[in-house]
């Protein structure tokens, strides 16, 4: 049996730590995180955004995952452009556009 796409419940450090190897490792991963609040505010941000929220949950797993990994946008320059670069790459990787 061949494994193409993991599901992880909690999206805190153990779950995100997960997801992150995982999507090291070429595998689609869908991140859920059980707290309302959290889906009640990606529900918004997406709506914000003008996108989905599967879009928007993508995102936020993508963006928590390189934190993990280091990197940082505290500043408007060099570090924010390369996280955010980041982030668009691996989202069109995964085939996460900004229109679903």
């Amino acid at each position: 049996m061949k494994i193409n796409n993991i599901f992880v419940v909690g999206a805190g450090l153990m779950g995100s730590g997960i997801a992150q190897n995982a999507i090291t490792c070429g595998y689609h991963v869908t991140l859920n995180d059980q707290r309302k609040e959290a889906l009640e505010r990606a529900r918004a941000q997406a709506a914000e955004f003008g996108h989905s929220v599967e879009r928007e949950i993508a995102y936020l797993s993508v963006h928590s995952v390189l934190h993990l990994l280091g990197y940082d946008h505290m500043d408007e320059g060099p570090m924010k452009a390369q996280m955010r670069a980041r982030e668009e790459e691996i989202l069109r990787e995964l085939g996460i556009t900004r229109e679903e």
